[in-house]
């Protein structure tokens, strides 16, 4: 179990607050129980979280996301089995029931360490109709207090963009715009035929055209709200450029 010196430690070092340190100790805790059980092969870890924890994010996250290839109940099965042995190292972790949805199922982990305090909350959400297009596994490496670190099966880079991508165009939050400056800066092919794969599951179509469009019109101050949380403290000042360089890198990858 972490201790309160290692979270103030963290805190200062990454310049965020300490609940976003316990929250990724739980995040990876939790993938650790998951990707030990058998099948757990079959769910793969992809968005934003899966972008700072395989790819050197330095953008937090209170969200864990995949995509799974098992039937409903299995996957719920190996997740509640993932919070059960959570639970046994740290007592006042619970999960919400889960929620099934069109295309994936949702739910919650929630920490609570005192009666009167607010839990700490993991949203979780599981894609269920998608087939995946690529497939990895890779540890991830972390300075909390986790060993052995979790091996994960996840989306390749490439992919990962594609949602992203897919995001930025039907639902519009400044994360998914941090999540596509920050792959693109790490030269991750941008790959409009996988693009065109992940609008066609919802019956949707986009080009490049589209996606300049929605960066030139995502509203300054939304992306300010929605972002500055979840980066540290240093890095917020360069919120009101982001829009600027993601045009800018747009215009200079080829797309294929």
């Amino acid at each position: 179990m972490i201790t309160e010196n290692q979270i103030h430690s963290l805190a200062k070092r990454w310049e965020i607050d300490q609940i976003t340190v316990m929250r990724e100790y739980l995040q990876i805790l939790f993938l650790f129980y998951l990707y030990a059980q058998r099948k757990s092969d079959k769910i793969f870890f992809k968005g934003g979280t899966a972008i700072r924890f395989l790819f050197g994010s330095f953008r937090f996250s209170e969200d864990l996301d995949f995509t799974g290839t098992l039937e409903s109940d299995e996957i719920i099965g190996l997740f509640n089995n993932a919070c059960s042995d959570l639970n046994r190292e740290i007592p006042a972790v619970e999960m919400e029931n889960f929620k099934k949805k069109r295309n994936s199922i949702v739910s919650r982990i929630r920490y609570t360490p005192k009666p009167d305090t607010y839990p700490l909350g993991i949203h979780l959400e599981i894609s269920i109709r998608e087939r995946p297009i690529t497939k990895a596994a890779s540890h991830i490496e972390t300075l909390l207090p986790v060993s052995p670190y979790p091996v994960v099966t996840h989306l390749e880079s490439e992919e990962i963009m594609a949602e992203k991508i897919r995001a930025l165009l039907k639902r519009a939050k400044g994360r998914d715009l941090f999540d596509l400056w920050y792959l693109l800066t790490k030269e991750v092919k941008l790959n409009w035929d996988m693009v065109k794969k992940k609008m066609e599951f919802y019956n949707d179509a986009a080009t490049l055209t589209d996606l300049v469009s929605a960066v030139k019109a995502f509203n300054q101050k939304k992306l300010f709200d929605d972002l500055a949380k979840f980066l540290p403290r240093a890095q917020r000042k360069t919120i009101p450029g982001l829009k600027e360089n993601i045009l800018e890198k747009l215009g200079r990858f080829a797309v294929t």
